[in-house]
């Protein structure tokens, strides 16, 4: 039952809402990991369970190895839930330690495929057939409910960073280096992007469009024999959205890459009682912040 290709999916009393998409890792690493918002129960069990069952075994060529449920909010109780499934492993192979590294080498390695996101309104209205009303005019999917909207593919980078540190600076940092995953960055930042030791290049990341995915990190000794720590850490970027324009509300300016656009209307009959004709008209747009946010200069390879 996996499906992304709808806004919601009920499945044993329960409802699913995708909220992103996408593949990182590289390799015999690489895994697509799957975000949705649960709702429909307070129970952590119910959930669990029906998330469970929603789920197949296997997505994109991708077996499922993780599925995880957690309380949205700091309050448990409230029945929104955040359901996350892994297919794929993120987990680095056992392995011998790399030999003869440099401390402070960084290499880099993604893709830029895209990913998913749910939007409920269009760029531009390209043509119109029958009997048209402006003010609902680039809502999708009004299914005399509310708005469902649709899920397109958005222009994302999602990368490694592979960086050598010493053993004594992997451990003064290590609460960074866990603590920080699943954050979105608070202020403006600088990454850095490696095509190899001596070509680089750097991506500055507006507020709330760079996420830290976590790490996976092994042993490593240098030329001397000494101890140090391969650690990848991943990443993925998704640009501003400019003059974003929401039909009878207007240009609300700019959407920051993981922040997301929810549009409240209210519904107006165009025809008669006898007849109605029931359409969807905006009159609210929130932008919410959905990810928490962090000071990812704290981590390797980033800087403010």
């Amino acid at each position: 039952m996996t499906d992304f290709s709808s806004g919601y999916t009920k499945y044993n009393g329960c409802w699913f809402i995708p909220v992103s998409n996408w593949e990182g890792g590289f390799g015999q690493r690489r895994y697509r990991e799957l975000l949705y918002k649960g709702f429909g129960t307070d129970s952590l069990s119910t959930i669990l369970d029906s998330f469970g069952d929603f789920l197949n075994s296997s997505y994109d060529g991708f077996p499922l190895t993780n599925v995880q449920v957690t309380d949205e909010s700091v309050e448990d109780g409230d029945g929104i839930w955040d359901c996350r499934a892994t297919y794929g492993t993120r987990q680095p192979a056992d392995r011998s330690p790399r030999l003869n590294v440099t401390i402070g080498d960084t290499e880099s390695s993604g893709t830029t495929r895209g990913d998913t996101r749910h939007v409920n309104n269009a760029i531009s209205t390209i043509s119109t057939s029958g009997t048209t009303y402006s003010e609902a005019d680039g809502l999708i999917n009004f299914d005399g409910e509310g708005v469902q909207g649709t899920d397109i593919i958005v222009p994302a980078f999602n990368w490694q960073n592979r960086h050598i540190m010493s053993a004594s600076n992997f451990t003064a940092n290590i609460s960074h280096l866990h603590g920080l995953t699943g954050f979105i960055n608070s202020s403006q930042v600088t990454v850095e992007v490696h095509a190899s030791q001596t070509q680089s290049s750097s991506i500055t990341a507006e507020e709330h469009c760079l996420m830290y995915e976590g790490m996976d990190f092994g042993p490593a000794q240098d030329a001397e024999g000494d101890d140090a720590v391969e650690v990848i850490l991943h990443f993925s970027y998704t640009p501003p959205r400019d003059n974003v324009n929401i039909p009878e509300v207007g240009d609300i300016g700019t959407v920051n890459g993981f922040d997301q656009v929810t549009i409240h209307v209210k519904e107006e009959n165009k025809g008669t009682e006898e007849d109605p004709i029931i359409i969807p008209k905006p009159h609210g747009v929130y932008v919410y912040q959905i990810y928490p946010e962090g000071n990812l200069s704290n981590l390797p390879t980033v800087s403010s």
